[in-house]
């Protein structure tokens, strides 16, 4: 009976593959369209939910297809070879390859027309020296030969594709995975080199290849942090048309509520980017973006420039330490899967000392257990690359996160998918009666942790109000021999623990 279905299977994912080679475009409109992807939102943002299920579903079937129709041998070979894939598009992007095939377009160019294309173009920081031509012909030929590019056998030509567009540097590819791409190539690559000392030792393995632990060795080379910020940014211009396709509905439903705008607090949150895109599509609401010192004048440089600075501040500040802004939601955007379970309770319970009753917390984190073996195995994936770079650092289950959360006063409230490897973990205050904030108190005050965590409930109060006065009416009531034996019989009897 398994024969059968998996034979089905294999003779379904075969006709929709041949239905799909029937109407291919021409390898130049592949081109084309791949352009004009850049500048068009991507279409999951707008499919309804029951068709991204179906697609989840599909996906997860045909990757699971795939590694079954693979001989272990074969899977064996592909997996020891892995890491020349990651070199090889370092490598073109480096070279700029993909953006002289995205100058090309639909006319396509030959490896001698791009040969001539780069020794045209000025140095740049990312090529630097001249290439060999019989060389770079021999890494397009790989490349094409792995789907990075089309290639058309009878011309020579390679065309762009719908994945090289994304590692191209123009300027319509503001979230280009170049920086990412180098990231993970250079130093990432070289921490998984020691993987097995790391898994041994008390430092990750990221900090024994590369000889000082992430913060030290962006100190050390500026170059490379300037590329790490350039890849947190493409990350950030990708998250927030998806936080606003899957959470947009919760801004609004607050708007209506509480008649006023919504105020987001960004903690990590960079130079603003990610704020930037959510208040694009909310033109009366504010945020307040929380990072290190030394961010505040790039920040306040792109707040600016981006036409916010009356929106959006920049408030200098450390997660590690208590929090002094209110808001009505605070996101917390790749934060707390760098860190372990002590220091991931310490920073939410920073953040829950400053929120009003009606705030919510939103981490952004790869939830594991998806039930999709695809895009489990991407968020394992990322469960190891936190291990090697920070050793502390891991993805977390759902029922993880439940006990951080309940270790911080805050309850799990909700898990909201997003489009990829991410999700949203919405969780509010255990204790919704702790603080009030009206619509004339909203704004972003300054607040010393102490009155925080002193304020008693509302009800709490009333209970203890109500106590002190059963007791003064005992007090009077104490006037005969037969009431004072009564209350020193009850008195046996042990009173209820206090709220």
């Amino acid at each position: 009976m398994k024969g059968l279905l998996a034979l089905g299977l294999v003779v379904l994912v075969v006709a929709v593959g041949l239905q799909a080679l029937v109407q291919q475009p021409s390898l130049g409109q592949q081109a084309t369209n791949a352009l004009l992807s850049l500048k068009a939102p991507p279409p999951e943002l707008h499919a309804p939910g029951w068709a991204l299920k179906i697609g989840e579903i599909a996906l997860g079937l045909m990757d699971w297809l795939t590694v079954a129709a693979k001989p272990a041998p074969l899977r064996a070979f592909e997996a020891m070879f892995g890491f020349g894939l990651t070199q090889a598009l370092a490598a073109m992007a480096r070279l700029e390859v993909f953006d002289g095939l995205a100058e090309a377009g639909a006319n396509g160019a030959t490896c001698g027309e791009l040969i001539g294309w780069l020794r045209n173009r000025k140095p740049s920081q990312i090529r630097r020296q001249p290439v060999n031509a019989q060389l770079l012909c021999r890494l397009l030929d790989f490349a094409a030969a792995n789907q990075f590019m089309n290639k058309d056998q009878a011309t020579g030509k390679f065309y762009l594709n719908d994945f090289s567009v994304l590692f191209t540097q123009n300027d319509d590819n503001v979230g280009s995975l170049v920086p990412m791409l180098l990231y993970h190539a250079d130093e990432v690559n070289y921490g998984w080199t020691r993987l097995s000392e790391g898994m041994r030792q008390v430092y990750p393995a990221f900090e024994l290849a590369n000889g000082e632990n992430l913060e030290n060795y962006y100190n050390m080379n500026p170059e490379k942090r300037g590329n790490f910020d350039l890849a947190q940014r493409s990350i950030s211009a990708d998250f927030a048309p998806k936080m606003l396709a899957k959470y947009g509905d919760e801004f609004k439903q607050f708007a209506q509520v509480h008649g006023r705008s919504v105020h987001i607090c960004d903690i990590g949150g960079g130079i603003g980017s990610v704020a930037e895109g959510l208040l694009r599509e909310f033109p009366d609401a504010t945020a307040t973006v929380i990072d290190l010192a030394h961010k505040e004048t790039q920040a306040n440089n792109y707040i600016e420039q981006v036409q916010l600075k009356d929106r959006i501040r920049f408030v200098a500040g450390d997660f590690s330490k208590p929090l002094s802004v209110e808001c009505d939601y605070y996101l917390l955007n790749h934060i707390i899967h760098d860190w372990n379970d002590t220091m991931a309770v310490n920073i939410l319970s920073h953040v829950r000392t400053s929120m009003p009753s009606h705030a919510k917390i939103l981490l952004v984190e790869p939830v594991l257990e998806t039930r999709n073996a695809y895009f489990e195995r991407l968020k394992r994936f990322v469960d190891m690359q936190l291990l090697v770079v920070f050793q502390r650092g891991k993805a977390r289950s759902t029922r993880e996160f439940t006990s951080l959360l309940s270790s911080s006063n805050l309850e799990l409230s909700r898990h909201v998918p997003l489009c990829g490897l991410f999700d949203i973990v919405e969780a509010v205050p255990v204790d919704a009666t702790s603080k009030v904030i009206t619509p004339e108190t909203a704004a972003p005050v300054v607040e010393t942790p102490a009155a925080s965590t002193s304020s008693k409930p509302r009800k709490q109060k009333q209970r203890e109000q109500k106590q002190q006065q059963e007791a003064e009416a005992a007090e009077t009531h104490k006037a005969t021999p037969a009431v004072a034996a009564e209350e020193a019989a009850s008195s046996e009897t042990p009173a209820p623990a206090s709220p």
